[in-house]
């Protein structure tokens, strides 16, 4: 990912301006290794990301799994997740609210913000928060597709092998080009893998992308190329 200013790893400063909150992370969940924090904008948040990785729990998970928000206002009284409340409670955090990052249907991961004393979101601020996490997803996705560009631009085999992954996700879906483009660059996101390997296992067969069902239901932790 790029660490440029204004790039993928300066997203999540925009979750915490005029929102009163104190910070924020920005995750992603693909199976196995890809699960990593993108973008933290304090040690608190990334303290908070940390143990959601390593616990494998907390809201950030949840948002992503069930595609909604999820809002902790006191977590000091959440029982959901005591490993992981225990340690955002040591590391400062009041209130944690969680968005999920997604795009096309395709899982990428999700935002969690925090805040050091506990406080509620009104519905306004909620939607803000979620539209800025759409926004998020669509910044991440389009500096993957920037590296695939750099990718495929120096490798003219690679580039036809995207082109022909592309058309058979075309034809299997019935999107138009640059959405079957755009549908082969979020899978490939969120399998933490590139465009060109997930366009090589298309074309060879091996990728569970054009099967009847769709990827995103795949479970957590479920491997999907």
């Amino acid at each position: 990912m790029s660490s440029a200013a204004g790039g993928p790893r300066h997203l999540s400063a925009a979750f915490v301006a005029s929102m009163g909150l104190d910070g924020a992370a920005i995750t992603t969940f693909a199976s196995g290794p890809g699960a990593e924090t993108m973008d933290a904008s304090d040690a608190v948040s990334a303290g908070i990301d940390e143990l959601q990785l390593d616990l494998g729990i907390g809201p950030g998970w949840d948002a992503d799994a069930r595609q909604t928000s999820v809002l902790v206002p006191d977590l000091a009284q959440d029982e959901r997740w005591p490993a992981l409340r225990d340690g955002c409670l040591a590391l400062g955090s009041g209130a944690l609210f969680a968005f999920p990052l997604a795009f096309g249907g395709m899982r990428i991961g999700a935002v969690t913000t925090y805040a050091v004393v506990p406080r509620t979101l009104d519905a306004d601020q909620v939607a803000r928060l979620a539209e800025r996490s759409r926004s998020a997803s669509m910044l991440l996705l389009l500096d993957t597709v920037r590296e695939a560009e750099r990718e495929t631009s120096q490798n003219p085999r690679s580039r036809r092998t995207v082109h022909q992954a592309t058309g058979m996700v075309l034809a299997r879906f019935g999107l138009t080009p640059p959405d079957a483009l755009a549908l082969l660059q979020a899978h490939a996101f969120s399998v933490g893998s590139s465009v060109t390997q997930v366009a090589a296992d298309i074309v060879e067969g091996r990728s569970r992308l054009l099967d009847p069902e769709p990827p995103a239901t795949e479970e957590i932790g479920g491997e999907l190329r």
